[in-house]
């Protein structure tokens, strides 16, 4: 399942290429439901974007779900925590964190 469109692709490519000067590691800790899929296939579709994306889930359990959190240069930031899907206005959010 797709969530991102080709464009939106290329805009993040092109953002990430311009911004994005260290790899990150965007962690997520999901079940099996509905929004977990959503929420992985969207975190393969950023993947895709750039070569300093990385993606993992983890076992790693919060409280509520889906969770994620990110890593950069294999330092926990978990003062940015974000606990279900990041669609909507909290795309751009979620982007700009990365």
């Amino acid at each position: 399942m797709r969530i991102l469109k080709e464009s939106d692709k290329e805009y993040l490519r092109n953002l990430f290429k311009k911004k994005l000067n260290r790899r990150v590691s965007i962690n997520y800790y999901c079940d099996e439901n509905e929004n977990c899929k959503i929420l992985e296939s969207l975190l393969n579709d950023l993947k895709e974007t750039s070569e300093k994306i990385e993606v993992k889930k983890t076992d790693e359990k919060f409280d509520y779900y889906p969770a994620i959190y990110f890593e950069v240069e294999n330092k926990k930031l978990l003062n940015f925590k974000f606990f279900g899907l990041p669609i909507g206005y909290e795309f751009s959010v979620f982007i700009e964190n990365i």
